[in-house]
């Protein structure tokens, strides 16, 4: 067995030395989007991952190497049942990635584009991993500011002071109640000024940061 962030790894490393235009960031996107609307043809999935034609076509071969999805000329794209074990695992962790730039608001808005991930009763992983460790890493990915937040039964907070809660930023509550958070539920948002390095710098760093923790 190996983590999942050594597969998608492996799905982006060099050919020939040659360095594609993927990211882990596009691999798991791709899961996530054949897990809710396969089939899908190649025009749409590039569309959706905003990547050239060529670049993609690449993706679902290598996808297809791995044994993760299925290419069909006609119908087009459909995972895998080793495909679907690995999103599944993945889901099990990762619940919901959503932008919630028309929900974060006031001082909490730390650039024009936000885009969070919901993960499934994390609270004492991302204590292991570190608040700031965390954060740092989804900066690395190249977010312009990162947030976490914790969910309890008392209080939704900004770790580690749980009196940075809802009561003192009402929007927290929103951002909860909008990403269907649970207790015991960790969000992780990441901030940029550009929708698409937003987007990425969460999905990379969740790779860094649950995914390398994760067997498959």
């Amino acid at each position: 067995m190996i983590t999942v962030s050594e597969l998608l790894e492996n799905i982006v490393a060099p050919h020939k030395g040659v360095k594609p235009s993927f990211e882990p960031y596009h691999v798991l996107k791709t899961l996530m989007i054949l897990r809710e609307k396969e089939p899908l043809g190649r025009h749409v999935l590039s569309k959706q991952l905003s990547l050239g034609i060529s670049s993609t076509r690449t993706l679902m071969k290598r996808l297809r190497v791995h044994n993760l999805i299925n290419v069909d000329p006609i119908g087009g794209c459909t995972l895998t049942s080793k495909g679907k074990s690995l999103i599944d695992s993945i889901v099990s962790v990762i619940k919901r990635i959503d932008n919630v730039s028309d929900i974060v608001e006031g001082v909490l808005k730390l650039a024009k584009y936000a885009y969070a991930a919901l993960l499934n009763n994390y609270k004492n992983n991302m204590l292991s991993i570190g608040i700031s460790n965390a954060r740092d890493i989804l900066i690395s990915c190249g977010a312009k500011a990162a947030l976490i937040i914790f969910i309890n039964e008392h209080h939704i907070y900004i770790p580690p002071d749980d009196k940075l809660n809802e009561k003192v930023y009402p929007v927290l509550a929103n951002i909860a109640r909008y990403m269907e958070a649970l207790y015991g539920d960790v969000i992780l948002i990441s901030y940029s000024d550009k929708d698409a390095i937003a987007e990425s710098s969460l999905y990379n760093g969740l790779v860094h940061i649950v995914l390398r923790n994760l067997l498959f």
